[in-house]
């Protein structure tokens, strides 16, 4: 979205992230809505095009936008299209009921749910958290992207906490996040990162 003058306005986005209070400017009211711990989930599917588009973008880095955003940019060779049919109505239900399941505990719960997690998986995250202050360190290594870097220890937490909730679903908060899900997550975000790293 864009402000009057024309400049970015990402705020509602950036503080969705973080549950800050954010003030929003209704002109046709004259007036300002505070909305407070806005929790904005957001998932795009776009265009490669628009992709480098928004990525290109230096207001949206400067504000902290993309570093929040987990990015993948995948290569779908062409191909002849063959219908592929039904999809198998067990996973389909299966998958209803995950979501579902999710959705419904979570997002209508009155307060958040707390999720702690073992030690063990603390200690594997705060180990990827310092092999990357490593780097950063080093003035070879990921200075050009600091800021994104900055981030990838907090995307693993991010991941840790999705796989768990898909594991126990409304009865996450009562088991902690383990060092195997921990383990996992650091993959997932080590992927994502190569690709910032790459381009690829």
């Amino acid at each position: 979205k864009y402000s009057k003058t024309q400049s970015i306005d990402d705020n509602l986005l950036v503080k969705g992230f973080s549950w800050s209070t954010h003030n929003q400017h209704r002109r046709a009211e004259d007036g300002t809505a505070v909305i407070r711990a806005p929790c904005v989930p957001v998932l795009w599917l776009i265009q490669p095009d628009l992709l480098t588009k928004l990525t290109s973008e230096i207001a949206l880095s400067d504000s902290g936008f993309l570093q929040r955003f987990i990015l993948d940019e995948t290569d779908w060779p062409v191909e002849v299209y063959r219908d592929p049919g039904e999809f198998c109505p067990v996973q389909k239900a299966k998958w209803a009921s995950l979501v579902y399941d999710i959705l419904n505990h979570f997002r209508k719960a009155p307060t958040p749910d707390h999720i702690e997690a073992t030690p063990e998986a603390r200690q594997r995250i705060d180990e990827y958290r310092e092999s990357i202050k490593r780097l950063l360190l080093d003035p070879k290594g990921l200075q050009d992207i600091k800021s994104f870097a900055q981030r990838w220890a907090e995307w693993a937490w991010r991941f840790a906490l999705l796989f768990h909730v898909i594991t126990y679903r409304r009865d996450a908060s009562k088991f902690p996040i383990s060092e195997e899900t921990a383990t996992n997550a650091i993959q997932f975000a080590k992927y994502y990162a190569r690709s910032i790293v790459t381009g690829k």
